[in-house]
Formats: C-alpha cells, structure tokens, sequence
C-alpha cells in the first residue's frame, strides 16, 4: 500500500552557500498569485549540456581514435577499419545513452525551483526565504547547476559553450584533413597518393560516424533519459515523497494559469468585435467554445489547487502556499473576463431588444404589406439571436455565481 511522507526535508545550515536574491519581476508575480514556477533547466538545455560533453570527450579522444581507425586500416584495411569504426559507434551510443541519463536524472534535481512568499523548493528540500528575499541553495544545487553553466536567475552560457566547442572540433577536423594531404609525408608517388586518398575516406568515415552519433544518436538518448527520469520521478511520487508531488501540482497550477491567460487573450479577440455589433462568422458560436475551454482549465486549476491544500495542510510547513491568495488571483482571472463578456452580451441583447420595439413600432404605423412582411421576417431572426444571447448570459451568470462560491471557500 503506497504511504506518504508527511515531513519535507529542509536545507541545513551546514549545506547552504551563498545568498542569492530573488529578481523583483519574480516578487510581484508572488506576490499577485501566491507562488512561482522558476524554470532553471529546460529538457532542450539537457540536451544541450549532453552534446557539450560528448564534444569535450571527441576533442580528447577524437584524434586518439582517428589514429587507431588509421592503424585498423593498415593492419585490416578495409574490413578492419570497418569493424573498428562499427565497434567504437557502439560504444559511443553505449556512453551518450549513460550520459543522457545520468544528465536527466541530475537536471530534474534543480529543473525547477518554487518559490512562494514565504518559501522555496529545489532539489527535492525546502528552504525558507530569509529577510530582502533571498534564498541560499544547498551546495549539491549549487554544483549541478554550475555543472551546467546555470547560474540561479541568470541567463544560461550553455550555448556559448557549445558555439566554442564546435568551433574547436571544426578546427581540429581541419587540421586533420591539412595533416593528411600536406604534411604527413606521403604523395611522392602514385602509390602514395593513393595510399593518402585512402587514409583521408578513413578519416571522414570516422567523422561521419561520430557526427551521425551527435546529430541522431544524442537526440535520441535524450528523449530516452528523460523518460527514464520520469518513471524513476513517478516511482518516488507513488512511494510518498510529498516535496515531489507538491512540485508536480506547482508546475499543474502554472501550466493551468498560462492557459487561461491564452484563453483571455481569445475570448478578448472576440468580444472586440462584438463590442461593434458584429456577430459575423458565427461569433456567438465562438465566444461560447472559449468560455467552454476556460471553464474546463479553470476547474482543472481549482482542482489541483484543492489537491495542493489536501497534501500540504497536516504537513509542518501548511504556511508553504497563500491558497487563499492564489484563489483570489485565480478569481480574478476568471470572473473579469467573465463579467465583460456579460457586459458586451447584455449590451448586444439591448441593442437587439431596441431594434425589435423599433420593427414593432413600424408594422403599427406602416400600410406597406411589403414592408411589414420584410419586418416581421427580421424580427424573427432577431428574436432568434436574442435567444441565444440570453441564453449564454444565463450561462455566464450562473458561472460568476460558482466563483463568487469558490471564493467565499475557506482553505
């Protein structure tokens, strides 16, 4: 039966390095919404840091095995260069395979790092934020994340890193080529000259090896090594550890809150046009699909806010996360949106309202059977769209009454 931690680990005093302060763009959002995401790490920066330290070991040991490809060639000429070439691929694959992992594994240690106003969490511990927000990480966070050329709030210097290395390895890889057709002492005959030509096949058959390795192989493994983090991550989540789990319901939250500002940018599209009177192009049809996919995110929001109250509440840290402030933020982002699109709709219903009385007021005073019969077909068309217009202000009503209830909850 699956059991739950119920005490966080926090970061000693012993393990704590320098003080860092927390940027002011990332109090505010604190300080609107209760909490923060701070992605550190990105699955593409994995990938990054793996191919800079297959690229360290190539500028090592490349010219090592060129060398040893060179003496295959001559021992087995070419069924030996092909069985090496064959057999240092496989090992190649072998290690950046251990590398992607071995890399996942550590990057999902300080990927993300959740800060609240009172709080933060990284590396699987939490730490309280000491006076002028500052945070001081545990030394292992520190080293992974210079490890990969991560400073905490930063900018990343893993792409520098790569350009230099790639520019190193294209010079080696010249220089190779150089050494081969000028210096190397052969060419004085034909048998020579031919005895060069193939030494240089020999040398960018390896290179082409080793690149295919870098451009495919290193793709590939990193794919795989995420997925063995996550089911390692999984397993440590489905045997309790509540630091984990809190963190996953975190990322929810703001994957959710990211979605329903994408959401408020649509329905905003919309409602500028129907602010003209402009329900063109099925306009009603497509305000009523947004307020569709904001009310499914904002029930997935509300419900992993509620999971994020149940795990933490009987902990020793239940003041990591202002719920109550995240509830009020998420209020906000849902009912004023909600509150405007009422707003436009019980406008637009006036409008039409205005324009049947006005139709009406005609057929009275008109003897023109031609016009009544043209009035009274517009009439039905009117009252038709102010049916449906009702109706989703019905809808809208009665979803501001929900949050008005989410938000008079006590956490």
């Amino acid at each position: 039966m699956k059991t739950k931690t119920r005490e966080f680990e926090e970061i000693k005093q012993s393990e704590k390095t320098e003080a860092i302060a927390i940027p002011k763009s990332i109090l505010d959002e604190v300080g609107e919404k209760g909490f923060y995401v701070y992605e550190r790490i990105s699955n593409q920066e994995v990938k990054t840091s793996i191919q800079i330290d297959f690229m360290r070991m190539m500028r090592i040991f490349g010219p090592i095995g060129i060398i040893l490809a060179f003496l295959s060639f001559v021992i087995g000429n070419i069924f030996g260069v092909i069985l090496f070439i064959g057999f240092i691929s496989i090992l190649m694959v072998i290690y950046v395979t251990i590398l992607s992992i071995y890399k996942s594994i550590q990057a999902s240690k300080i990927s993300n790092v959740i800060i609240t106003n009172k709080y933060f969490s990284v590396n699987k511990k939490i730490g309280k934020i000491k006076d002028k927000y500052l945070i001081e990480l545990d030394k292992q966070s520190t080293i992974l994340g210079k490890s990969f050329g991560e400073e905490l709030f930063l900018k990343s210097n893993l792409g520098e890193k790569k350009k230099s290395l790639s520019s190193e390895l294209v010079s080696q890889f010249s220089a190779g080529a150089s050494w081969i057709f000028r210096d190397s002492g052969f060419g004085n005959n034909r048998k020579e000259g031919s005895f060069k030509i193939m030494l240089f096949l020999v040398y960018i058959a390896f290179v082409i090896a080793m690149g295919i390795i870098y451009f495919f192989g290193i793709f590939i493994t990193a794919i795989f090594g995420i997925f063995i983090n996550f089911l390692i991550k999984s397993y440590l989540i489905w045997k309790g550890n509540l630091v984990l789990l809190i963190n996953e319901y975190f990322k929810d939250i703001e994957k959710y809150s990211s979605n329903l500002k994408e959401s408020k940018q649509i329905l905003s599209k919309e409602l500028e046009q129907a602010k003209e009177n402009d329900w063109s192009e099925g306009r009603l049809t497509k305000i009523n699909k947004g307020l569709g996919t904001t009310n499914k995110i904002a029930n997935k929001a509300f419900d992993e806010s509620q999971k994020l109250v149940e795990e933490i509440r009987n902990s020793e840290y239940n003041q990591i996360f202002d719920y109550n402030l995240y509830n009020s933020w998420l209020n906000k982002q849902l009912s004023e949106p909600m509150q405007g699109i009422y707003d436009i709709l019980e406008e637009n219903a006036n409008l039409i309202k205005n324009e049947i009385l006005k139709n009406n007021e005609t057929l009275q005073n008109s003897n023109d059977e031609k016009l009544k019969g043209h009035l009274e077909l517009a009439n039905k068309r009117l009252e038709m769209k102010k049916e449906q217009i009702d109706s989703q202000k019905n809808n809208i009503f009665l979803y501001l009454q929900k949050i008005k209830i989410n938000k008079d909850l006590k956490v």
